[in-house]
């Protein structure tokens, strides 16, 4: 029997993505003692600090700026290794790990290194549809063919991979570190007084996440119109984006007047008391796998009206909250109105452990990976 599985993980950013925030919580809970466990990220990324007293962590600084990167190209191109490859390549040498573990497809610089030294891969899908658009056919299809195994965060996610033609299939729900929201929201007082709030009663829709269309940003800003006479304020917390899909929606607000929406980018350290204040979580995206927004909001014992987006159809409860099967600002004004007018929203305190949190799916990921590797 072997001692330890080795495994080197890759992540595109290592920022405060979904995916790569599940990636750090399932690093930093793994069995340290049956697994042995690095980190390559193709930018410095915020995370990196957080888990170099965990494991050991490396990035590609030929990435670091335009000139290197127009430099790898140019390698790739006329078949020379790129620094990246020798990087990979050297760090693999010297660990020797049993896979190598691609932690969403943004990652297909890093793949075709795999393919073309015959190493082994898998790849966690944390994508649906419409994410397969930044990569080629060919490349989709080697994530799926090629791999030694693939790991989808949501059933809906697995379904894919199966229409795909993936043969060694593996469910691992998204997960949360609930320590951190604890540990935040100690002793504080209540945000509410930070937002422009009509009146005490006002209640507080909100959405976080990156302001795209994915997301549905255009689509929380129109139902906060339809609603603007109500005593209801809605409140986005998210990145910018500066994109220009981003600028028509602020354009929108100001010129519709809508002064029951704010669009925050709160500080991590106060990204919870904002979302503790809430009544109802409005999950506005028109596809989502398995958002670690919607855990955040369950959580905190926050009503859920969500879109038939994804994987939420496998996690909301019937008395925890509503999908919306059409997508659109009207469907989801009428059932934010009807929330709010039976007064259904106000949930009982949770009695039994989360299941969604970092410690608990760590077990599960451990054990899909001692499953394929014989520990």
């Amino acid at each position: 029997m072997r001692e330890k599985i080795k495994i080197l993980f890759f992540t595109p950013y290592a920022g405060r993505t979904g995916s790569e925030m599940v990636l750090m919580n399932f690093i930093k809970h793994l069995d340290k003692e049956k697994f042995d466990v690095r980190l390559f990220a193709m930018q410095n990324g915020e995370l990196l600090p957080e888990l170099q007293t965990t494991i050991k962590t490396y990035y590609d600084d030929s990435n670091d700026n335009l000139q290197k990167r127009i430099l790898n190209k140019i390698k790739t191109k006329f078949g020379f290794r790129s620094r990246l490859e020798k990087r990979v390549l050297s760090i693999h040498k010297k660990f020797q790990p049993d896979v190598w573990y691609l932690n969403t497809i943004a990652l297909n610089s890093v793949l075709n290194i795999a393919l073309k030294h015959k190493i082994k891969f898998a790849v966690h899908f944390h994508e649906l549809l419409s994410q397969y658009a930044i990569l080629s056919s060919g490349d989709l299809n080697n994530f799926v063919s090629k791999s030694e195994f693939t790991v989808g965060c949501s059933e809906t996610v697995c379904e894919n991979l199966r229409v795909l033609g993936a043969k060694n299939i593996f469910k691992q729900y998204e997960c949360i570190d609930t320590s951190v929201i604890d540990e935040q929201l100690k002793n504080t007082p209540s945000y509410k007084n930070k937002l422009p709030l009509k009146n005490e009663e006002t209640i507080i829709v909100a959405m976080s996440g990156q302001r795209i269309e994915r997301k549905g940003f255009d689509i929380f800003v129109k139902t906060a119109q339809l609603l603007k006479n109500e005593n209801i304020h809605f409140l986005w917390l998210g990145a910018t984006k500066h994109s220009g899909y981003e600028f028509f929606v602020e354009q929108y607000v100001k010129i519709n007047q809508l002064n029951n929406v704010s669009v925050l980018y709160p500080r991590k350290e106060e990204y919870y008391h904002y979302l503790n204040v809430i009544d109802i979580f409005f999950l506005s995206s028109t596809e989502d796998p398995f958002p670690l927004v919607m855990l955040e909001a369950a959580y905190l014992n926050k009503f859920i009206v969500s879109f038939n987006s994804g994987g939420v159809s496998e996690f909301l409860q019937k008395e925890k909250g509503v999908i919306i099967e059409n997508i659109g600002a009207e469907q989801a004004s009428r059932t934010i109105k009807e929330v709010i007018s039976k007064k259904n929203f106000a949930l009982s305190p949770r009695t039994n452990e989360f299941e969604f949190s970092a410690k608990k799916q760590a077990v599960k990921m451990e054990s899909i990976l001692k499953n394929q590797f014989k520990l």
